[in-house]
């Protein structure tokens, strides 16, 4: 497996599929998926994200906020201030896991 493997498959067209095995307690996998999720969701708050990819996370985000466990739960709160505040962005907590490894609610007033 190539060392960005998680980069390669966290785009539009595995995302449904991607956010259902994240949904899923059960799955082996769960957790590599919720870190494509993030991977998908820091994608999703650029500037230059597409529309699409916009309204997708905003769908998923819903989603994981009304049916959700408590990790999806805290992922989907952390996407809303992520959304809100893009600047708080942190590569080591998005890109690279730090959020699915130490999972915590970011703050509207974090710095970084």
């Amino acid at each position: 497996m190539p060392p960005d493997w998680d980069l390669l498959i966290s785009g539009d067209v595995l995302a449904p599929t991607l956010f259902e095995l994240a949904m899923d307690r059960q799955c082996p996998a769960r957790r590599f998926a919720q870190h494509c999720m993030h991977i998908y969701a820091a994608d999703g708050v650029r500037q230059n994200a597409s529309s699409l990819r916009k309204r997708r996370l905003k769908k998923f985000v819903e989603r994981a906020e009304e049916v959700g466990d408590e990790p999806m739960s805290i992922w989907a709160h952390n996407c809303r201030v992520l959304m809100s505040r893009p600047e708080i962005f942190d590569y080591s907590d998005w890109i690279e896991g730090g959020l699915v490894r130490h999972p915590r609610r970011l703050g509207l007033f974090n710095r970084r």
